[in-house]
């Protein structure tokens, strides 16, 4: 989320590097934040099923094998209903971020 804001980026990379990486970042909105969580309230009225929320400080260990993300609330929250209600959690919400929902992948256009 950090890397989003100007500047964040440019504090290891050269401008021009900083902004094409930014380029390709998810959108995301910071709940503990109330400019980014009235953003991410209205965007949830107008979509409700078009984004999902993370845990920032969710284990990261990439396998179910070790962990479980759900008992240690790193699951990925989804959902109108679940969303409202992590919205209206003061406590739990400044620890989330919400992305759009992300579509099946796109296949690359044939070759010329």
């Amino acid at each position: 989320h950090a890397l989003r804001r100007p500047g964040g980026l440019e504090a290891f990379l050269e401008r021009d590097e900083a902004e094409r990486l930014r380029a390709v970042l998810p959108e995301q909105w910071h709940l503990g934040e109330t400019r980014e969580l009235e953003e991410a309230s209205a965007l949830l009225d107008a979509e409700p099923d078009g984004y999902v929320a993370k845990n920032m400080l969710r284990p990261r260990t990439g396998s179910n094998a070790t962990q479980d993300r759900h008992a240690t609330g790193g699951g990925i929250v989804a959902g109108g209903d679940a969303l409202r209600a992590l919205l209206a959690d003061e406590v739990r919400r400044r620890w989330y971020v919400v992305y759009r929902r992300g579509g099946p992948p796109t296949p690359p256009p044939p070759p010329p």
